[in-house]
C-alpha cells in the first residue's frame, strides 16, 4: 500500500496533476513508514521454534566482554538468555559494587541522531505543498511556518538532547526550552493535519482527475 501510494503520487506530478495537501501529508507518514520498515527487515514473523544461536560463533572480543570479575552477580536475563552461566567469570577480583556495562557509552546520541532523522525527513516532505493554493492567505502562511517548525525543530531539539547528556547542562531552563520545542513541534503536526482537511472543500479541478497509467506504456 505504501509503494502504490508512492507510484500514484509520482505519477500525478508526472502527469501534471494535482496533489492535495492531505496526500502531501500522508506522503510524510509514509517517509516515516519506510524508516520503520527498515528497522523491522529482519524480524522474524510468525515464529512457532525458538532459534539457537551458538556463542562459539562470536569473536573473542564478545566472549571477552561477558566475562565478569568473581564476585559480581550475573544478570538474571543473560542467565536465561544462555548467555552467561556461572563459569562466566574472569580469573581476578571483583572490584567494587557496581560496573558499568559500557556497550552504550552515550545512548542519547543514539536517540537525537534519530529523532533528528525522522522529524526532519518528515518535516522536509511538507514543503512539497509550499507554493500550492490555500483557501486563504492566513492558512498558506500558518502552513509554511508550521513547515520550517517542523524541519527546524528536530534539529534543535536533538542538539538539546546532546547537550543535556552531560550533568550541568541539565538546568530548569533548558529543561524549559525543550518542552517549549516539543509542544510547539506537536502545534506544527495538529495544524498541517487540520489545515490539510480544510482544503478539501476547495481544491483545484485535477485534484480529482484519474493518473491515465496506458501513458506510461511505450507505444507508437
Amino acid at each position: 500500500q505504501t509503494f502504490w501510494f508512492l507510484a500514484q503520487c509520482i505519477a500525478r506530478r508526472a502527469q501534471h496533476l494535482s496533489i492535495t495537501q492531505l496526500e502531501v501529508v500522508t506522503l510524510s507518514y509514509c517517509a516515516i513508514n519506510l524508516l520503520i520498515y527498515a528497522y523491522w527487515w529482519h524480524k522474524p514473523l510468525s515464529v512457532d521454534r525458538p532459534i539457537h544461536i551458538d556463542i562459539t560463533r562470536f569473536n573473542s572480543e564478545v566472549q571477552d566482554y561477558f566475562l565478569r570479575p568473581r564476585g559480581q552477580p550475573i544478570p538474571t536475563l543473560w542467565q536465561e538468555l544462555g548467555i552467561m552461566s556461572p563459569n562466566s567469570t574472569a580469573n581476578e577480583p571483583a572490584d567494587g559494587t557496581f560496573y558499568e556495562l559500557g556497550l552504550f557509552e552515550n545512548p542519547g546520541e543514539d536517540l537525537g541522531m534519530i529523532f533528528f532523522i525522522i522529524g526532519t525527513t518528515f518535516g522536509a516532505l511538507h514543503f512539497v505543498a509550499w507554493s500550492y493554493p490555500f483557501p486563504s492567505h492566513t492558512q498558506r502562511v500558518l502552513w509554511r511556518v508550521c513547515c520550517v517548525a517542523l524541519v527546524c525543530t528536530p534539529y534543535i531539539t536533538s542538539a538539546s538532547i546532546l547537550g543535556m547528556m552531560q550533568p550541568e547542562a541539565r538546568t530548569p531552563c533548558m529543561l524549559v526550552f525543550s518542552g517549549i520545542l516539543v509542544l510547539f513541534y506537536l502545534f506544527a503536526r495538529v495544524a498541517t493535519m487540520v489545515i490539510s482537511f480544510t482544503t478539501l472543500g476547495s481544491l483545484p479541478t485535477s485534484a480529482t482527475d484519474i493518473v491515465q497509467w496506458t501513458r506510461f506504456i511505450p507505444h507508437f
